[in-house]
């Protein structure tokens, strides 16, 4: 062991994949003293971000493992909050709550406090303050959810605050938040939180008894709660209740189901179907691909409509619980402090489980903190996802669903398009920087920036109306969308972009490429330097009539290949 720490400070692990094996080695036999050689190597000037996050995940894996702290002063992990990286300081402030470090305060604080300008640091705080714990961190939690003047995202980050802290404390402050909810969404996951403790569904139920919600917040509840592995109905019948919402029938009889596939078969449009099944609202991309574009959560729909009636179709959709594929039961964990986690086990060893949740977020759990594991009845999808459809549109989306495979429009082509993007949330600094920088400011590795996964449709075109406003100069606006791409060795690599191109900017890196001019059409030969990840970005304008894009690998597959979204 010396001589593999000696060797790790006199620079000997070049490698960043050399040093994440060591460290998570010290992590799981190594001692205090040896944990403060990794962290002494992490705090050294010249040790890189990336090492240094390396460092921080394995520190955190020893204390959530083997309870071990490094020896000496743990107040030195302060340095890293002030960290510009995200990833580093998301790593830091998980730390910091896990040693209890109440020097840290101030800068978890200050962090969860800028929540509107940078949100994704501030749920970083949020994670740290809520294991920093104590009577301060409530007392800031509740102050802020009751804050009618404070943000709805500072809000929201309150209640889970307080909820993951004390469920009947945060159930309290729960409805008046989601009664402002904003178009009736969760955006930032108050009913998650309830959802993700055992006691929660109970305590939220009680805080709606003789309560009232707008109908679309509270549909989006029913929803996330139906489809929770716990099935808590005490909580599913107080949101109907709250929202004055009838349920929905699941069960058609016989007769209903002959005339549903009837509808289905002479009414059904299934490129409205395609569109509805794309809404954010149905959540069906965030579990299910087609071709490869879509969540890993569901099985991928490639082919359902070749291989599957369309009653079982329809039966799917309104019970989804009923049949569930082979390979996609629900996982239920249950830890000893009342927290719980639904999903897909991703991965185990004899000291954790992973478990994977329904919008592909990956949860590391140590076996020595789990109370109980079991396989739960409940389906993932939830069985409320289409009680928000007038009839034509769920005839319309079960349509779709039928075609799926099937020789015509929606059946995945063979051309190697690009599937999977990232597009950039709208940010404060696009308006004015671009009036002195150009797009050029939409290629920047901004913290700041969020961008969010988006995918393509069934004939590999990305829906330009689909991508959020980004703001330019005047009435311009935006979409922004983002995608890599491994190459195996340099060389020349060929590429065809479709869009209207007059009102089209594309990035390889940094560098714009040449387009013409006008058209709906360019054939790309790029020199590629060095073999790697390749980042292309596309930037167009979207009120002149640009309604759909496509990024197409035109050379064999052994020379490029599509990286999956999650890896971004």
């Amino acid at each position: 062991m010396p001589i593999i720490l000696t060797a790790l400070k006199n620079g000997e692990f070049k490698t960043e994949n050399e040093i994440a094996d060591l460290t998570d080695w010290i992590s799981k036999v190594g001692s205090p003293a040896d944990l403060n050689t990794i962290f002494e190597y992490g705090l050294a000037e010249g040790t890189s971000e990336a090492s240094q996050e390396i460092v921080l995940q394995a520190l955190a894996s020893a204390g959530r493992l083997r309870k071990l702290q490094p020896a000496g002063d743990i107040n030195r992990l302060s340095r890293f909050l002030r960290s510009e990286n995200q990833a580093l300081f998301a790593s830091a402030a998980a730390l910091a709550g896990q040693w209890k470090l109440e020097s840290a305060r101030g800068g978890l604080e200050e962090a969860f406090l800028a929540a509107p300008a940078n949100q994704a640091r501030a749920q970083a705080a949020l994670t740290g303050l809520i294991s920093l714990g104590g009577p301060k961190t409530a007392t800031l939690f509740q102050n802020l959810a009751k804050d009618a003047t404070a943000p709805f995202l500072t809000r929201s980050l309150a209640v889970t605050g307080r909820t993951r802290m004390n469920p009947a404390e945060g159930a309290k402050l729960a409805v008046a938040v989601l009664t402002e909810a904003p178009g009736g969404k969760d955006p930032h996951g108050i009913f998650d939180a309830f959802l993700a403790n055992k006691q929660g569904p109970g305590a939220l139920s009680a805080a709606l008894k003789n309560a009232s919600l707008p109908q679309e917040i509270a549909l989006t509840g029913v929803q996330k709660a139906s489809s929770a592995a716990t099935s808590p109905q005490g909580l599913v019948k107080a949101l109907q209740d709250a929202g004055g919402l009838k349920p929905m029938k699941m069960a058609l009889s016989p007769e209903e189901m002959e005339a549903m596939m009837s509808h289905v078969a002479t009414k059904g449009n299934p490129h409205n179907g395609e569109t509805i099944y794309r809404r954010a609202a149905l959540q069906c991309v965030v579990c299910h691909a087609i071709g490869g574009a879509g969540g890993v959560i569901g099985p991928d729909m490639v082919s359902i409509g070749a291989s599957a009636p369309v009653d079982y179709l329809i039966d799917s959709l309104l019970q989804p619980s009923v049949k569930i594929k082979e390979g996609y039961h629900t996982t239920l964990v249950t830890l000893k402090n009342g927290d719980s986690f639904a999903g897909a086990i991703a991965r185990e060893d004899d000291n954790e489980i992973v478990i994977r949740d329904a919008v592909g977020n990956e949860n590391r759990i140590a076996k020595s903190e789990i109370a109980s594991n079991q396989i739960s009845p409940v389906s993932l999808m939830p069985p409320g996802l289409t009680a928000s459809l007038r009839e034509d549109e769920f005839v319309d989306l079960v349509r779709f669903l039928s075609e799926l495979g099937k020789d015509g429009d929606f059946k995945t082509p063979p051309n190697r398009f690009v599937r999977q993007w990232q597009t950039l949330m709208p940010h404060e600094r696009t308006r004015d920087e671009i009036g002195h920088q150009g797009e050029i400011i939409f290629t920047e590795e901004i913290d700041s920036y969020i961008w969010l996964p988006i995918y393509s449709k069934v004939n590999g075109a990305l829906p330009v109306d689909e991508t959020p406003d980004v703001v330019g100069r005047g009435s311009n606006r935006y979409a922004v969308a983002r995608t890599f791409i491994e190459v195996s060795e340099p060389g020349e690599i060929k590429l065809k972009f479709t869009g209207k191109l007059k009102d089209l900017v594309l990035f390889h890196g940094d560098k714009e490429i040449e387009l013409p001019e006008d058209g709906e059409e360019a054939e790309i030969t790029l020199k590629i330097k060095e073999a790697g990840r390749q980042k292309f970005t596309f930037a167009g304008l979207k009120k002149y009539g640009l309604d759909e894009v496509t990024l197409e690998l035109i050379d064999d597959a052994g020379k490029t290949q599509f990286v999956p979204v999650l890896e971004f």
